[in-house]
């Protein structure tokens, strides 16, 4: 999995930042279990269209519907550099299969 695009989308009043992450293929389980490695995974299968929300203590929230190739981010300003940087490596080492390099 690679990160296409990645566009900010707008600050928040509570000092969060806003992004989204266009991927190079579509959401699919394995990636959302891959994802939830990082924090704490709610994973909502039920759904018509399945939702996903991680949240990683150490500067970030995750949000989005599998199947779709983009997410949203939402960094805390208290550690955003690293937060970004933690969460594109992350993304660019999936190989695939929950797995990474």
């Amino acid at each position: 999995m690679k990160i296409k695009e990645s566009r900010p989308i707008k600050n928040c009043f509570d000092g969060s930042f806003m992004k989204e992450i266009v991927l190079d293929e579509p959401v699919d389980k394995a990636f959302i279990d891959y994802l939830g490695l990082t924090g704490e995974l709610e994973y909502f299968g039920g759904f018509a269209r399945p939702f996903y929300r991680i949240q990683r203590k150490q500067g970030y929230l995750l949000k989005g519907v599998e199947g779709n190739d983009y997410l949203r981010v939402y960094f805390l300003r208290s550690c955003l550099q690293e937060a970004i940087k933690f969460f594109e490596d992350y993304v660019n080492d999936y190989q695939g299969n929950g797995s990474c390099n």
